[in-house]
């Protein structure tokens, strides 16, 4: 039952955060008078509970979810990325593929079927280079529907892998929108993978936006450190004599008179 219960929980939590609002339509909301725009609110508690343990409400945005659910941790370290075939378009002519030419070719028809007017979006939140955890937490929604996307999926993990630290892995959510009939359902017996027309193309669009965002984020990396001086050395505020103590103290390579 318990482990039920977990398996609902990570349910309702994704469909939670991807039916909250966008930042523009929270501010639009909270400048507007009247007729606000709702997305869902979600209410998720076992049967003998008074407290529930998930609680949106239908004016919090995505991000407001991510942080009641996933925690302030991952929030704070956030991207939004978006995009969609019109850029794609417009960058149509930029040589962007690599691999084998058998991949190559696949992937330049699969190019020339987008340029055509595959219409295709998508839009989420990705951890920057700060975020890191030993547990993948990774979500898809392909048309508002939670998905599995394994090619999708090891794109990602391959892109993440130039970022992290080894064995170590991304907070990625991410929602996807195409014409219906560009979905092929019928991979998973109970529906939760899914194939689609172009797949990868559009996965290769879809990883190079991430890892544009990624690169411009990594100039605000954060990098922890810890300094350690020999227990002979005993540094007090104001017993370095001039900046050359200071330095000799830094580098270890001597301890300042006392």
């Amino acid at each position: 039952a318990g482990e039920e219960y977990a398996r609902i929980l990570g349910v309702v939590g994704k469909y939670a955060v991807h039916r909250g609002l966008s930042e523009e339509a929270k501010a639009e909301n909270l400048a507007s008078d009247g007729n606000p725009k709702l997305g869902v609110g979600f209410t998720c508690k076992k049967a003998a509970s008074s407290t529930p343990d998930i609680h949106t409400s239908a004016s919090d945005s995505k991000l407001d979810n991510i942080r009641s659910i996933h925690g302030s941790q991952v929030a704070n370290e956030l991207i939004h990325v978006a995009g969609s075939s019109t850029q794609f378009r417009e960058g149509a002519d930029e040589d962007g593929s690599d691999g084998e030419e058998a991949e190559e070719s696949t992937l330049a028809a699969e190019d020339a079927l987008l340029v055509k007017g595959a219409s295709w979006s998508y839009d989420g939140y990705v951890s920057n280079a700060n975020y890191h955890k030993k547990k993948s937490t990774c979500f898809f929604f392909i048309n508002d529907r939670l998905v599995n996307c394994a090619s999708l999926k090891r794109s990602l993990d391959a892109l993440y892998a130039e970022f992290l630290p080894k064995g170590t892995y991304p907070f990625v959510y991410l929602s996807i929108h195409m014409p219906p009939q560009h979905v092929d359902v019928n991979v998973h017996p109970n529906k939760r993978e899914v194939h689609f027309l172009c797949e990868s193309s559009i996965v290769r669009q879809v990883t190079h936006g991430i890892r544009t965002k990624l690169a411009g984020a990594n100039a605000s990396r954060v990098f922890h450190t810890q300094q350690t001086i020999g227990s002979q050395c005993e540094l007090i505020a104001g017993g370095a004599e001039d900046a050359e103590d200071l330095a000799s103290v830094a580098d270890g390579s001597a301890c300042p008179a006392t």
